[in-house]
């Protein structure tokens, strides 16, 4: 039996030219408009006409909205107006969902898809006083323009069933010839005796939710939502037959009205969220009420099938805990449900729960290579600490060999040989710290500090051998440069950086110049060179090893400021 005051507005959108990469094809669109238009227009459940119901697939945004403004613009203040839209919902940064059509391009949603805005304020200036909107699409719980957010104009309500939460996705159909999950379950539940509870031959909107959403749920893990405006009152949305007799049975032309001081149910809180809890944290008991709006009396239970939620009913309130064992993000939702006509609320719980803050001990470099050095001259090593994990790094040196001098900074320690040991490094420098403990191996040969002979005094008239000594001499390794130093031959040895690295004393004996020096890489040397033309040539003794060497007089580039 159908109702001429009962219109309905049915968008689809499968085909997505304008932004193919971003808005793929969808398969369901078409099938749901379809089941969408037998379930309303049903020979025995349907409360529409097939006049009344209107259709549109994969039309471009223009068209779209010009049929969206016809269908709330002709509408008379007793008609009843069902919107349902299947396709792609898309939000922008500031969470307003847009509703794609043919020629949707995701970077110009402005001007190139449907707003929840303009919907709304097609309805708001619409004569009719009862709306029913159905979204089945992605992100459809941000949909703005339920019954919390917005009352219209003329004492008006409406109801606002979604496919799924704000932030959830919702599923296309499997086969190409199929609909959507929630379409299924919708045009099932229009259509389905077995979903009118109380038997009065009327479906309401609130029993096609308590049918859908846990099928849906179980099918998808999408979250179906369903809010009504409380002047809205209970809305019918198809006709079964009456398995009880009515004590006031309504016109055959209209289905009855929702019975007179009916209560309305409503909970203080409908949504509870933790973030960046710590594992095993106690979180306060979330306390919320259940009252009545409206007339009459409520007899409500609390449903929650989640099991990290615990809900405990008190008197009117309901007292919620919540298992913060397990890190993640989760989301869940607990239904009140009052078992008469006072309506039904869902509350959504959003938990996330980091994982443990653990720190980790990381250092850089993870030896203490002291190399070869003589005692006094072996260098100061620095050695970093960091967290390479989470959390707060809790530190400190547990022991080193006696010869070390360790001093802690802020970047971690530094590291000396003691000015007057000699011999081979060995051992481990520890380090204990919460986020583990490490051993550092300790290295390297320090040997006796190199006797600094004073060389006598040249004869007062220069000696040309010793002239022909003085000045810069390079080969492939380094430089070499020999001066007077209080009238005593000495050098210092450079690298091809110009970096000091050695130094010592030159005697002339016999036309031949007895070297004792020191370098950095090899330690404590002896040797004799001779000038012959441009070349030094001669052989040095290198822990107890004779090496030759040879240099060429050259002038390196760094002589400037190598002095």
């Amino acid at each position: 039996m159908t109702d001429s005051r009962y219109k309905a507005l049915l968008i689809g959108n499968g085909t997505f030219e304008g932004d193919p990469h971003k808005l793929g094809p969808l398969k369901g669109p078409a099938n749901d408009l379809r089941l969408m238009r037998e379930a309303l227009t049903h020979p025995k459940a349907g409360l529409f006409a097939a006049a009344n119901v209107r259709d549109f697939l994969d039309r471009p945004h223009a068209e779209v909205l010009e049929a969206i403004d016809t269908f709330f613009g002709d509408a008379g203040p007793e008609d009843h107006l069902l919107f349902y839209y299947s396709g792609h919902g898309y939000p922008d940064t500031n969470n307003n969902l847009y509703l794609c059509a043919r020629d949707t391009v995701t970077t110009k949603l402005v001007s190139s898809a449907i707003p929840d805005k303009t919907i709304n304020l097609m309805a708001e200036n619409s004569r009719a006083r009862k709306f029913i909107f159905i979204l089945d699409c992605c992100h459809s719980g941000g949909f703005k323009g339920g019954a919390d957010s917005l009352l219209l104009a003329h004492g008006s309500g409406r109801c606002l069933i979604t496919s799924c939460a704000s932030d959830q996705l919702s599923a296309d159909a499997v086969q190409p010839s199929g609909a959507s999950t929630f379409t299924h379950f919708l045009a099932d539940a229009l259509t389905n005796a077995a979903v009118d509870a109380d038997g009065d031959g009327v479906v309401l909107t609130s029993e096609v939710f308590r049918y859908v959403q846990p099928r849906v749920y179980g099918a998808t893990k999408q979250t179906v939502q369903w809010t009504m405006d409380k002047t809205f009152g209970e809305a019918a949305i198809a006709l079964t037959t009456p398995r009880r007799k009515r004590s006031a049975p309504a016109p055959a032309e209209s289905p009855p009205p929702p019975p007179a001081g009916r209560p309305v149910l409503e909970v203080s809180e409908t949504r509870i969220e933790f973030r960046d809890v710590q594992p095993g944290e106690t979180l306060p008991v979330e306390r919320i009420d259940v009252v009545n709006s409206g007339d009459g009396e409520l007899d409500w239970v609390v449903e929650c099938d989640e099991p990290w939620i615990k809900v405990e009913r008190k008197d009117d309130s309901l007292l919620v805990n919540l298992d913060t064992t397990t890190p993640g993000l989760r989301r869940g939702n607990f239904f009140v449900r009052d078992r008469g006509r006072g309506g039904s609320r869902t509350v959504r719980v959003l938990l996330q729960v980091v994982e443990a803050a653990t720190p980790r001990l990381a250092v850089s470099p993870e030896t203490l290579d002291f190399g070869g050095s003589a005692s006094g001259a072996a260098p100061k090593l620095e050695i970093n600490v960091a967290n390479a994990g989470a959390g707060r790094l809790e530190w400190e040196i547990e022991s080193a060999p006696p010869e070390l001098a360790v001093s802690r900074h802020d970047q971690g320690f530094s590291a000396e040989v003691a000015a007057n040991f000699t011999g081979s490094l060995k051992g481990m420098l520890r380090i204990r710290s919460n986020g583990g403990d490490l051993e550092l191996p300790v290295t390297g040969t320090i040997a006796p500090p190199v006797p600094v002979a004073t060389p006598p005094s040249l004869p007062p008239t220069p000696d040309p051998f010793v002239q022909a000594l003085l000045g810069w001499w390079m080969n492939d390794a380094g430089a070499l440069h020999i001066k007077l130093e209080g009238g005593a031959l000495a050098y210092s040895d450079h690298n091809l950086l110009g970096v000091k690295v050695g130094q010592g004393t030159i005697q002339v004996q016999n036309g031949m110049a007895l070297i004792q020096g020191f370098n950095s890489f090899s330690g404590a040397y002896t040797g004799q060179v001779m000038v012959q033309g441009q070349m030094l040539t001669g052989s040095l003794m290198v822990m107890g090893r004779v090496a030759p060497v040879m240099f060429m007089r050259q002038q390196p580039w760094f002589a400037a400021f190598a002095g």
